[in-house]
C-alpha cells in the first residue's frame, strides 16, 4: 500500500515538473486588463469605488484608471449640491487607453466649469462592450440612486451590431460583469486563485477546460455573426433599407430600447441628449452606418438634443483622433481604432459647446460666479 502511494506521489510530481517545463510557469491572475471582477453591485457606478490604477487591456496602451467614491470614472466624489451629468455609453464613453484625466468627460466638464463658472460634475459611467441594453439596466437598476439632472447617452456606431448577442447564451456585457463579480465572491474564487498561482498542473487543467468554453463561445460569436448579412452600404441620395429581415428586427428591437431608456430617464425627471461618436477610421468613414441613420431619426422623433461628431470627427487625420497607425504599404492598421487623448479633447470640446449652446438647461453657477 504503502508503495502504491510513492507512485502516486512520485506520478504527481513528475506530472507537475512536466506541466512546468511546458507551461515554464505556473498560470499568474493579474488585477489588470478591464477587472470585471470590479463591478459593483453597491456603488451607485457600476464600478468598484476608490480605484486608483494603471489597467493593461493592450501591452502597449497602458493608460490611468481613478474611479470615484460613487463608482464612477469621475476625478472628485459626487457632490449633489451641483448640476448632475450622467454619461452613458461604451468603451467610446469610458474612455479605453486614455487616462481620466484627459477623456471627453472630463475634458467637457472641466470647461464647463473653468470657462463658463458653471457648478455642474460629468459622471462617467462608461462600460466598454455595452449597448443601449446595458444603458436601460443601469437606468433601472440604480438611476434612482444616481438622481441625475441630464442623462447623456453616449451611441457609437456598433451599438446596433453588440445587440445581436440578445436571445444567445452570450450575456449583454453589464450581466457578463454582473455574473464575474458573483463569482469573485464564492468561496473557493481564493483557492482557484492560490492553485493557479503554484500549481502547473491545476494551470494545464483550467487551459483544457477554458480550450472548451473558447470552442463553444467561438462558435457561438460565428452562429451569430452568419445570421447577418454585412450591413449594406447607402448611396449618397438615400436612407439605407437592409432586405434582410433580421437587420430589420434589430433595428426595431433597439429602437424599442432606446425609447425605454428614454422613458425612463424621463422618469427620474432627467432630461436627455444623445452624443453620437463615430468611428474615424478609414474604413469606417466609407459610409454612413446604419446606427447613425437610426439614431439621428430617433432623436428627432423623441424630441432629443443630439450632438453628431462625424463632421467634428472628419475635420481630423485619423492618426491623431485614433490610436490607429497603418501598416507600410498595406491596407491594414495596427493598435486599436479607439479615440485617441487627441480625439477625446476634440470631442470633449464640441460637447462641452453642445452642452452650453444647445440643451437650453440654465446650469447654476459656481459661488461667486457672475
Amino acid at each position: 500500500m504503502r508503495t502504491a502511494w510513492i507512485i502516486v506521489l512520485a506520478a504527481i510530481v513528475a506530472a507537475e515538473i512536466a506541466a512546468r517545463a511546458i507551461l515554464w510557469s505556473p498560470m499568474v491572475q493579474m488585477d489588470i486588463g478591464t477587472p470585471r471582477k470590479y463591478f459593483s453591485v453597491e456603488a451607485i457606478g457600476d464600478w468598484g469605488a476608490d480605484q486608483d490604477n494603471i489597467w493593461i487591456d493592450h501591452r502597449a496602451l497602458p493608460f490611468y484608471v481613478h474611479i470615484n467614491a460613487q463608482g464612477f470614472r469621475t476625478i472628485e466624489d459626487m457632490d449633489r449640491r451641483k448640476f448632475q451629468i450622467l454619461a452613458l455609453g461604451d468603451s467610446y464613453t469610458f474612455g479605453l487607453f486614455v487616462s481620466s484625466h484627459d477623456i471627453w468627460t472630463r475634458v467637457a466638464e472641466q470647461i464647463l466649469i473653468k470657462e463658463k463658472g458653471y457648478a455642474l460634475q460629468i459622471q462617467n459611467a462608461g462600460l466598454p462592450g455595452t449597448t443601449i441594453i446595458d444603458h436601460l439596466a443601469y437606468l433601472n437598476e440604480k438611476g434612482s440612486r444616481a438622481k441625475p439632472n441630464l442623462v447623456l447617452l453616449g451611441v457609437h456606431e456598433n451599438d446596433l451590431g453588440d445587440l445581436r448577442i440578445e436571445g444567445t447564451q452570450i450575456l449583454p456585457t453589464r450581466e457578463d460583469f454582473r455574473r464575474m463579480a458573483e463569482d469573485g465572491e464564492q468561496r473557493f474564487y481564493g483557492l482557484r486563485g492560490f492553485l493557479g498561482r503554484h500549481l502547473a498542473l491545476y494551470s494545464a487543467a483550467r487551459a483544457v477546460k477554458d480550450s472548451f468554453l473558447r470552442r463553444a463561445a467561438t462558435a457561438e460569436v460565428r452562429r451569430i455573426q452568419q445570421a447577418f448579412a454585412p450591413t449594406p452600404a447607402p448611396s449618397e441620395d438615400e436612407t439605407p433599407q437592409p432586405s434582410d429581415p433580421k437587420y430589420q428586427a434589430l433595428s426595431k428591437r433597439y429602437e424599442q430600447l432606446f425609447k425605454s431608456a428614454v422613458e425612463t430617464a424621463r422618469g427620474l425627471d432627467a432630461k436627455v441628449a444623445v452624443i453620437y461618436l463615430p468611428g474615424v477610421s478609414p474604413r469606417s468613414r466609407a459610409a454612413r452606418p446604419l446606427i447613425e441613420i437610426l439614431i439621428e431619426r430617433l432623436a428627432l422623433d423623441l424630441g432629443l438634443p443630439l450632438l453628431n461628431l462625424t463632421e467634428e470627427m472628419a475635420r481630423h487625420d485619423y492618426r491623431t483622433v485614433t490610436l490607429l497607425s497603418p501598416v507600410a504599404g498595406q491596407e491594414r492598421y495596427y493598435n486599436d481604432s479607439h479615440l485617441s487623448r487627441f480625439g477625446h479633447i476634440i470631442a470633449g470640446r464640441a460637447i462641452a459647446r453642445f452642452l452650453d449652446e444647445e440643451l437650453g438647461v440654465a446650469f447654476p453657477r459656481l459661488a461667486g460666479g457672475s
